[in-house]
């Protein structure tokens, strides 16, 4: 049997509009912003690979997700890096629901539930 993953660059809005995600990476000592490929869960919350740079190119890692939430202007991503695509699903509905935080918090907020959250999860394999 063959597995199919479909990996988008675009999503689609909570009011139907389209929003394009991308990130960057330095590459050979330049920064260059590529598109972010998502899994979209539902109309918010979505997950993605892992994008690196690797030599001369970039490279995209299917082993290491990446929580995102895509909201009317803006996609936001935690600094979390986790082998599980199941869990990194978990881990931003989690963070979605959390009324202590939010996806526009300070960086240290974000970053202070992020290790809370991986305490909690026995670490496992987050980064």
């Amino acid at each position: 049997m063959t597995s199919y993953l479909k990996l988008m660059p675009v999503a689609t809005t909570a009011r139907g509009g389209i929003i394009g995600v991308s990130c960057e990476v330095e590459v050979g000592g330049v920064t260059v912003q590529v598109p972010r490929p998502l899994v979209m869960i539902d109309n918010r919350i979505a997950v993605s690979p892992v994008v690196e740079a690797a030599d001369d190119g970039v490279k995209l890692r299917l082993d290491r997700w990446v929580p995102v939430c895509v909201d009317l202007y803006a996609a936001h991503t935690l600094p979390l890096s986790i082998g599980d695509q199941a869990r990194a699903v978990a881990a931003a509905r989690e963070f979605d629901a959390d009324p202590a935080v939010g996806w526009a918090s300070p960086g240290e907020d974000i970053l202070a539930w992020c290790h809370r959250w991986v305490a909690r999860n026995n670490g496992g394999d987050q980064s």
